[in-house]
């Protein structure tokens, strides 16, 4: 099956003092004419979100499901958009998101999630839409997944943040985990399986050669009303 996909936001991994920033990557997939969302961002992005859409002459109604790495604020808060869609997440998440206690998960947001239909994904390589893999990636959190497609030279991961940057994919180190060990096994086993690797909070990353090549260079732009200041 043909599967398509474009980035619609792009993550970005800064960090700020005063607040987490958040600022994840969302991607839209087709499959045979299933549209498909991976993460919907914070609620920060929920004009952005809808304005990338728009841009493709996609409606909300119009995305079948939507398919969550993990349930992090940043990363599931505007699932409500898409009232038409199947939400999927993996077993082991849905339970460490409604039974433990984690600062980035939002529960009033985990309780209005339970009211709608939501597959647990259990097995490693299950497809939740024909054509996309959910892998199985601990680490960030207990249950993460990553979705997987394309075959051959183009292999394509999406990963949340079980990979967040380019850092952690070169060197298996990351940061906010439960498993330092546990991270690294899951960062090597998608990297073995993946030619472009989609992270979490950064540009998307070429593997070549044992290579990480990042295909762009990372930018945000901060604006301040006219008469205003930062830093003096």
């Amino acid at each position: 099956m043909e599967v398509s996909y474009e980035i619609l936001l792009t993550g970005f991994p800064g960090t700020s003092d005063r607040i987490s920033l958040g600022i994840s990557t969302v991607v839209l997939i087709e499959c045979g004419g299933t549209r498909v969302l991976v993460d919907t961002a914070g609620f920060g992005a929920r004009g952005l979100l809808l304005s990338a859409l728009s841009r493709k002459g996609i409606r909300p109604e119009q995305i079948d499901f939507v398919l969550f790495t993990h349930l992090h604020f940043d990363h599931c808060a505007n699932f409500d958009l898409f009232p038409q869609a199947a939400y999927v997440c993996s077993r082991t998440e849905w339970e460490y998101a409604w039974e433990q206690e984690d600062i980035y998960v939002q529960k009033p947001v985990i309780r209005a999630l339970g009211e709608c239909r939501v597959r647990l994904i259990e097995e490693d390589g299950a497809e939740p839409v024909p054509g996309i893999r959910a892998v199985l990636s601990p680490g960030h959190t207990p249950g993460g997944l990553t979705y997987c497609f394309g075959s051959g030279q183009s292999r394509v991961a999406v990963t949340g943040d079980a990979i967040k940057n380019r850092e952690e994919l070169r060197s298996g180190e990351v940061v906010m985990t439960y498993d330092p060990a546990v991270s690294k096994d899951t960062i090597f086993k998608i990297r073995s399986q993946s030619d472009l690797v989609i992270p979490g909070h950064d540009c998307p990353l070429q593997i070549k050669e044992n290579n990480v090549i990042p295909s762009e260079t990372n930018q945000w732009r901060i604006s301040f009303q006219k008469g205003l200041s930062v830093n003096g």
